[in-house]
Parts: structure tokens; C-alpha cells; sequence
């Protein structure tokens, strides 16, 4: 897709193996990561072998950055979002928000005054803890990796939204900045994971 101003995008999908191979991008946004093929960068197809054969050599003429997003899909030793968001040496930050901290959660109706509203939300978030099991409400709403070994079934139901950035390939000591995207209406939750293109500036775990 061309757009007027000289941009382009390029949709790929990641059952394409070569996906953007001799591209070359500013930023990247790869959707629903944690349900791509599991394995190590030797595994043919898996998503950590085209994120880094594939995909991450696309980002270096430019200095770009990757937008990565996901629902939590349980704790995976060969789950590439899993990876990413907990082993340091992938090079990510993670900044984490969890369905409470959504502000517009639930959405204003017309003429609610803002203490109906209030009102509204505390029972709303009070149910999504006394209506799920304890598993899926830490792996839905408080975007918690949740470890369901010995578990019969997962829920069919998925709520959250979790959401990654990759540092940017631009300096190889790249520190941490939050870029904030809205949420969906409706119960949410997010983590962002985010590059700064910065060389000198820190940053912290930041709730939405």
C-alpha cells in the first residue's frame, strides 16, 4: 500500500517463512506473536528463525524498531513472545498495564454522570475477579504468563491485548522509552515492551 506521502506498507504473513527478506523497514508490527509457530532459531518455520533470519535484518538500514502484540499464551520455554518478554539477553524492556489500569474501561454511556460511571467500573472489575478462574484472570486480565501444565483446557475466550517493542538495532547501547498506543474498548490488558532511540536516558516498568 502506497501511500501520498511516500510511505508504503507491506502486509507479510508469518506462515511465510521469508517474510520482508531483503526488505528494508523503518518499523515493523508483527500481530498475535505468542500464537506463531514454538522452537529455536534452528527450527524451520518457528517465529524466533524468522524474526531473526527473516525479519530483524530488515530493521538495520534505517535503525528501525518492531511492534510486537500479543495476548499471553502461558508459560513456554519455546514460545518466542514468552522469550522475548522474559530472557534479557533478546534485549527488550517490558512496561506492563493490566485491565484495571485502562482508564476508559468501561466506556462512558450517554448522560452517565462520572460517579454512576465509577460506580459502574468498580462492580464491572470487581466481577472479572469473582467470574473467572484465578488462571485465566491472571493470564487475561492482569497479563500475567501463566503456567497451565496439569490444566485440562484453556479458556476459549481471550481478552487481553499484550504488546511488545523491540530496542532499536539503531545504537547498540539503546535505552528505554514508552510509546503509548490506545487500548481496545472492553477489557484489556498490555504490556509494551519499547526502544528509545535515545542513548542516554533510563527508563522504568511504566503502568498505562
Amino acid at each position: 500500500m502506497r501511500m501520498k506521502n511516500g510511505g508504503r506498507l507491506d502486509f507479510w504473513t508469518l506462515e511465510n517463512g521469508i517474510a520482508g527478506r531483503g526488505r528494508r523497514y523503518h518499523r515493523i508490527v508483527i500481530d498475535e506473536a505468542a500464537f506463531t509457530k514454538d522452537g529455536d532459531n534452528k527450527t524451520d518455520g518457528a517465529m524466533m528463525e524468522i524474526w531473526e533470519k527473516s525479519i530483524k535484518p530488515t530493521l538495520y538500514d534505517y535503525g528501525g524498531e518492531v511492534l510486537i502484540c500479543s495476548n499471553t499464551a502461558g508459560k513456554n520455554s519455546e514460545n518466542f513472545f514468552y522469550n522475548i518478554c522474559t530472557d534479557e539477553q533478546y534485549g527488550f524492556g517490558e512496561f506492563h498495564a493490566t485491565t484495571m489500569d485502562n482508564p476508559v474501561l468501561p466506556k462512558r454511556l450517554q448522560n452517565e454522570s462520572p460517579e454512576a460511571w465509577m460506580q459502574r467500573r468498580a462492580k464491572i472489575l470487581d466481577d472479572l475477579r469473582a467470574g473467572n478462574d484465578p488462571l485465566v484472570y491472571a493470564q487475561e486480565h492482569l497479563a500475567e504468563f501463566v503456567d497451565w501444565a496439569g490444566v485440562v483446557s484453556l479458556p476459549g475466550k481471550n481478552y487481553s491485548s499484550t504488546i511488545s517493542l523491540c530496542p532499536s538495532l539503531r545504537t547498540a547501547n539503546a535505552c528505554l522509552q514508552l510509546l503509548i498506543r490506545p487500548q481496545r474498548q472492553g477489557p484489556n490488558t498490555t504490556r509494551l515492551l519499547s526502544p528509545s532511540l535515545l542513548s542516554n536516558a533510563t527508563a522504568q516498568p511504566t503502568r498505562l
